[in-house]
């Protein structure tokens, strides 16, 4: 099922997502969304865990406007739609190479991908970008955690408020 359709079917949805025990927290939270953004909000959150228990299939719409928060965390998504206001991604182990704009996000995680090149991230205070093919990092003002390990970075930008640094040898100051 494509995460567009769930909500549709939501009452058998939530009773198979039922069956893999997810987390309740969540869960609960999905069986009270009030209408499909809220629903569909919850899945886009845990797309991850959706698409490794098989009750979503690896796809995203062509849109996600209004995601704040997408997790396909080794999912076999290969690419991503605009994410005006996502504020949270996570990417890593996954087969896609490039980035959509992401002018709100405050924490991505793209490490073990081929990523090439991050977008300006102006208030992304979390990034985790190892193992990547990224040559160059964008400003990174209010970065506070950075692992760029084995990467192919030969300088890194200034990290006024960077407080834990995870990077090659020759990159340490």
């Amino acid at each position: 099922m494509k995460i567009t359709e769930a909500y549709q079917n939501r009452e058998d949805f939530i009773a198979e997502v039922a069956t893999y025990h997810p987390c309740q927290g969540e869960f609960e939270t999905l069986k009270n969304a009030q209408n499909k953004a809220e629903f569909e909000a919850v899945l886009l959150k845990n797309l991850a865990w959706c698409v490794t228990n098989r009750v979503l299939e690896p796809w995203l719409p062509d849109k996600l406007p209004k995601c704040k928060h997408l997790d396909c965390h080794g999912t076999g998504i290969k690419g991503l739609p605009a994410l005006p206001e996502c504020e949270f991604l996570e990417i890593g182990k996954t087969q896609i190479s490039s980035l959509p704009a992401l002018p709100r996000c405050k924490g991505i995680n793209c490490s073990h991908t081929q990523i090439s090149k991050l977008p300006a991230l102006p208030e992304c205070k979390f990034i985790y970008c190892s193992h990547t093919l990224i040559k160059k990092l964008p400003a990174l003002p209010e970065c506070k955690v950075l692992d760029c390990k084995n990467t192919l970075i030969k300088k890194l930008p200034a990290l006024p408020k960077c407080k834990v640094l995870e990077c090659d040898d020759h990159l340490k100051r």
